[in-house]
């Protein structure tokens, strides 16, 4: 056509100027044409013409201009750090900073999926994940989409049988942490289907996505299919970076101890000892924050074992990544993989120069709650060494912060690491803002169950008194787990003052404790005096509360809770509050004696503290108990 119209010349010029970027091609040696095509095709391309010619078209040139950049493949976004949220602990770390990678340039995926549902288009897996990251971008589904889309979504996600690969499947998974409610648990039931549908195999990155996108998503069935599908995916996986490593930790925060579970902490014990590229502060922190409901399980302590040497490796850790990793911590008991860990976080804690919020400060020690047994040194070292930063937060702690600190404490003694926190807590506590919840004033008194005796519990006492008189009420749970933890403190007036502002809290509560609660209020009074009068008042408080224990539901507990009630009224004499109680608890010690279900030393025990009462009543059942004078 060119030929016909312009003359030979003017047609040679501009076929060989279309084929000047196939030239280059073909100079950079990419060419995908035969030799004998191209020899074929070079005589039509550059058969020569007279100059006259070439000169009446276009000026001449005297060499091909160099061949285009390449396209580009796009890059993502900067990473966006999620906002820390106020209600239970803890706040996520920021956002993992991986690479989505992008399948082309497309238009506005929103857009698309607005257009889709005005005109009834099933969408493509392809625009679907591009959807789904897009939502997950904004963090809530129904916040960014109205309703007649996002059932326009699920419903092109159910109807796609075909066109899955390994982006879009990650991209879905990765898009869950947006979605809540039944639309999560449709879209968590398909995907393990999805996945099988998959050709290909899944590269690290989109390990990384799926397993993140979880994060959100409770432990329940559906999940744990999910994890089933994705297990042998990052198990063939190759190549796997602490990136992905943390990412997929990050999304396992909220998966309980599973089968599933525990076989995935295997694999990535074996990708982390395969590691050999240094970790950073938040990947370190991802990683362990991720085992926070592994409940210590063999899995789990070999995911610990394999990160000791990458913690000690990691230049610094800075004080989010220290928190999220202590926090990571709270179920796991007492351990050498624990211990191990702890030995290489305690110099990264120590060199550590960031300052602690007062979440940080809270998730730290909340994170130590179990790692603290059979005197371990390792446990106390981590201790002492957050001590300093514990002093040196200057922002106010809020009540959750308190609680959850004191929290952490419980299961420790009496130790000069225990005295070194509570001494930096208690400025803390005492400027604290807000008002306390019942969970919160009692989460902070259950933390000194271990550690009465400490003089420094006098001072935590005093600090806490004013949040509890402003307290508006307490239900029975926090009655029982408040007094419990007072169970090792001794007199003093700090410790009565505590007893009488429980006094209106008990008589207040709307519902009845239970048996076993009645029984760990009393309890908590086993280091008390008759001098206490606090205690006392406590005595007669929780004794219409009492007879609860008749609905104890077994001999074995019912042995249990007569224990802890009545080494709560050991030392408190045989007042007339004492007496009242016993009387009360009076047919419930017959009704165990004669299903014989006491062991000897709670027989033993209910004698001490019933000999001193003069009643006949109570003088029949010691000698039921065989410890009085036969009639």
């Amino acid at each position: 056509i060119l030929f016909r119209r312009t003359g030979e010349a003017s047609a040679r010029l501009v076929v060989c100027m279309a084929a000047m970027p196939l030239t280059s091609y073909l100079r950079r040696g990419g060419s995908h044409l035969s030799a004998t095509r191209s020899k074929a095709l070079a005589p039509h391309l550059f058969r020569p013409c007279s100059s006259q010619a070439v000169a009446a078209e276009a000026p001449q040139v005297s060499s091909f201009p160099p061949p285009p950049p390449p396209l580009a493949q796009g890059s993502p976004g900067p990473a966006v750090l999620p906002p820390k949220p106020a209600g239970p602990p803890p706040p996520p770390p920021p956002l993992p900073q991986f690479q989505i990678p992008l399948q082309g340039t497309r238009p506005d995926p929103l857009q698309r999926l607005a257009a889709g549902t005005v005109n009834g288009a099933q969408l493509l897996p392809l625009d679907i994940a591009h959807a789904q990251l897009a939502v997950a971008k904004q963090r809530e589904a129904q916040e960014v989409l109205p309703e007649e889309q996002r059932r326009h979504l699920l419903n092109s996600f159910l109807a796609a049988d075909s066109g899955w690969t390994a982006f879009s499947i990650s991209a879905c998974c990765y898009g869950l942490q947006a979605w809540s409610g039944e639309d999560l648990q449709t879209m968590l039931l398909a995907l393990p289907t999805r996945i099988a549908q998959v050709p290909e195999q899944f590269g690290k990155v989109h390990c990384g996505m799926a397993f993140f996108g979880l994060h959100r998503c409770a432990d329940g069935s559906e999940v744990r299919s999910l994890i089933r599908a994705l297990t042998p995916q990052l198990s063939s996986c190759l190549d796997i970076q602490p990136r992905q490593i943390g990412n997929i930790l990050y999304g396992l925060q909220r998966c309980g101890s599973s089968a599933e579970a525990h076989a995935l902490f295997g694999v990535l014990a074996n990708h982390i000892t395969n590691c050999h590229i240094k970790f950073t502060s938040q990947e370190v922190g991802n990683t362990l924050y991720g085992l926070q409901r592994s409940s210590g399980a063999e899995e789990a302590r070999a995911v610990l074992t394999a990160m000791v040497p990458h913690i000690q490796q990691c230049e610094g850790l800075d004080s989010q990544a220290v928190a999220n990793a202590l926090y990571g911590l709270q179920q796991c008991e007492d351990s050498i993989e624990v211990r191990a860990a702890l030995r290489a976080l305690q110099p990264q804690i120590q060199r550590c120069t960031q300052v602690f919020t007062p979440q940080g400060v809270a998730n730290a020690l909340y994170g130590m709650q179990r790692c603290g047994g059979s005197g371990s040194q390792e446990a106390a070292s981590v201790l002492l060494a957050l001590v300093p930063h514990i002093e040196r937060c200057t922002q106010p702690f809020r009540p959750q912060h308190v609680g959850n600190s004191l929290y952490g404490l419980a299961n420790y003694g009496e130790s000069e690491e225990i005295s070194a926190v509570l001494a930096a807590l208690v400025p803390h506590i005492a400027h604290c803002t807000g008002t306390f919840s019942a969970q919160e004033i009692c989460n902070s008194f259950y933390g000194l169950r271990g550690c009465g005796g400490l003089k420094e519990v006098r001072s935590v006492l005093g600090a806490l008194l004013p949040h509890l008189q402003r307290c508006t009420s307490l239900d029975s749970q926090g009655i029982a787990n408040g007094l419990y933890g007072l169970q090792s403190c001794v007199d003093s007036p700090e410790l009565n003052a505590v007893f009488e502002a429980f006094v209106p809290k008990i008589m207040s509560c709307e519902r009845e404790l239970q048996h076993f609660e009645v029984c760990m209020a009393v309890h908590g009074l086993s280091k008390c005096t008759e001098a206490c009068a606090g205690a006392l008042a406590v005595v007669e408080a929780l004794k219409p509360h009492l007879a609860a224990v008749a609905r104890t539901p077994s001999r074995r507990n019912l042995a249990r809770n007569l224990q802890l009630a009545f080494e709560g009224l050991r030392g408190l004499g045989s007042g007339a509050a004492v007496t009242r109680a016993l009387e009360t608890l009076a047919p419930h010690v017959e009704r165990a004696a004669e299903m014989e279900c006491l062991p000897p030393e709670t027989q033993s025990l209910l004698r001490e503290v019933l000999a001193p009462i003069s009643s006949s009543g109570m003088q029949r059942l010691l000698r039921l108990l065989g410890g009085g004078p036969s009639e």
